[in-house]
């Protein structure tokens, strides 16, 4: 008949022919070398390392710089130490440079501690600076090494000894790395509270 319609494909027809698109597609982005799954994955594994690693190349460059900044305002210090004692201004320079506020506290008052009037003229008091950042760097790692949470950029009071356990672990990391009892650590930390830069002071004075 002239006015019959032309028959539309049905739902079976028109499976089969997106099945048969399907493989053909597939065939050929197998013999292009192409997997689309395995790209992917290769884009996780492989670019979120070198992401990590740029950040460590920024975060170490930046450590690097404050160091070479803390320095230059340490020996800037030294030069004047033995007739200028370490000021506000000073301070403010040091915690500008990057030098957290409770190594700064610690840092006062070092004159005092170290000499008496007769001897500061022949102290290198740039080596005397560097000597007790150190200590209070260890003193720092041992806090850590315990499990021990501290703020020292206030210089907040360290509240982890009231736990037993942690206690335990620092009075053993002080005693391997200052040579200081267990009895004098907690003799110490039972006069009051303490505060990091407190507790560098009393290794400084007391280590053997």
């Amino acid at each position: 008949m002239s006015g019959e319609k032309k028959k539309i494909l049905g739902p079976f027809e028109i499976i089969t022919f997106l099945l048969a698109i399907s493989i053909i597609a597939y065939i050929v982005f197998q013999q292009d070398g192409i997997d689309i799954m395995e790209r992917t994955e290769q884009i996780e594994i492989v670019d979120n390392p070198g992401y990590s690693s740029e950040k460590k190349k920024v975060r170490k460059y930046e450590n690097s710089q404050s160091e070479e900044n803390i320095e230059a305002v340490l020996r800037q210090i030294a030069n004047e130490y033995t007739t200028k004692d370490m000021n506000p201004e000073a301070e403010k320079k040091l915690e500008k440079a990057g030098m957290s506020k409770g190594e700064v506290n610690y840092l006062k008052g070092l004159k005092e501690r170290k000499t008496t009037m007769r001897e500061e003229e022949s102290i290198d008091w740039l080596a005397v600076f560097n000597a007790s950042r150190k200590t209070y760097v260890k003193v720092k790692s041992v806090f850590e090494k315990a499990g021990i949470e501290i703020e020292e950029t206030e210089d907040k009071v360290v509240s982890g000894l009231i736990n037993e356990v942690a206690a335990k672990t620092f009075y053993t990391k002080i005693e391997e790395t200052f040579n200081i009892s267990e009895a004098e650590a907690r003799a110490f930390a039972q006069k009051g509270e303490r505060t990091l830069s407190d507790w560098a002071r009393f290794m400084e004075e007391n280590k053997k």
